[in-house]
């Protein structure tokens, strides 16, 4: 399986690769106003216009998004840019990684309760690889569905 592995803030996630078009160093972001604190803004890419988001803010629970914030270093300075149907995001990482690993088990594996990702819906799928190293995947598009639902329906809350 070939993998493309998000390093933010001590924490690792991963994707398929097969999502990925293309990483930016250093964005420019446009900030939008009376957004989540996971939307970093909007970037213009050769003409596609999307949204980035803060790997840290959107991926971490709370207590540990607010521990990297505190230590006041600049992170975060890779756009992995990402394509799920028609559509375009950005995620904001410290690097990536691309890697092919040999599944050692075909069934995803639980994830453990003290994670220090997010849990919700069914966003992660934990895989058992080659050495026994256990890696979350991402499922994209539900990110990104979640994503689409989750930032409409509090763009309506914000404007009222």
């Amino acid at each position: 399986m070939k993998l493309c592995l998000l390093y933010f803030h001590g924490s690792c996630l991963a994707i398929e690769t097969s999502y990925v078009v293309e990483s930016v160093r250093n964005p420019q972001v446009t900030r939008v106003p009376l957004t989540p604190k996971s939307l970093m803004g909007l970037i213009n890419l050769r003409g596609n216009i999307f949204p980035v988001f803060s790997a840290t803010s959107l991926f971490l629970k709370a207590k540990s998004a607010q521990k990297a914030a505190i230590k006041g270093e600049r992170w975060e300075e890779l756009c992995l840019v990402l394509k799920v149907a028609e559509s375009f995001l950005g995620v904001l990482v410290d690097r990536v990684d691309l890697q092919t690993l040999a599944e050692t088990s075909s069934e995803p594996q639980k994830i453990s309760a003290e994670s220090s990702f997010i849990e919700f819906g069914q966003l992660f799928e934990q895989r058992l690889f080659e050495g026994g190293r256990q890696i979350s995947i991402v499922k994209i598009p539900v990110l990104a569905q979640y994503l689409k639902k989750n930032l409409a329906s509090r763009a309506l809350r914000e404007a009222r």
